[in-house]
């Protein structure tokens, strides 16, 4: 596991979701039936990294290019007090989302977290 970079700040846009743990079911006799899908609480992680110059885009497309489904640890959530450290793996490919010209631009990555 190798730790996530942390050279850019968090902006507007980011968020953290909790992934519902549980399925539930009805069955035909009208019986609530629950599964727990896992043990441990896991999050959907946006994480908008605004005024990102090209070169910091392309080593995280290359991080990403490199492992997709490599576990990285020591990413800080940290748009709330107290931070939250996380472990985390991509759900898709680090995006641009708007060009600011003059070599900045506003990076979208959406990660699948838990607290290690």
């Amino acid at each position: 596991m190798a730790a996530f970079p942390t050279y850019v700040k968090l902006g507007l846009g980011s968020s953290l979701e909790p992934e519902q743990g549980w399925s539930d079911s009805i069955s035909e006799a009208g019986t609530l039936h629950s599964i727990q899908k896992h043990s441990a609480q896991y999050y959907d992680i946006t994480a908008v990294w605004p005024g990102t110059t090209g070169q910091l885009f392309n080593d995280i497309s290359v991080l990403y290019l490199a492992g997709p489904r490599t576990t990285f640890t020591d990413f800080s959530y940290y748009l709330s007090s107290p931070s939250l450290v996380l472990s985390v793996k991509f759900l898709e490919p680090p995006r641009i989302i708007a060009n600011h010209g003059g070599d900045k631009y506003d990076v979208r990555i959406r990660l699948r977290g838990w607290v290690a």
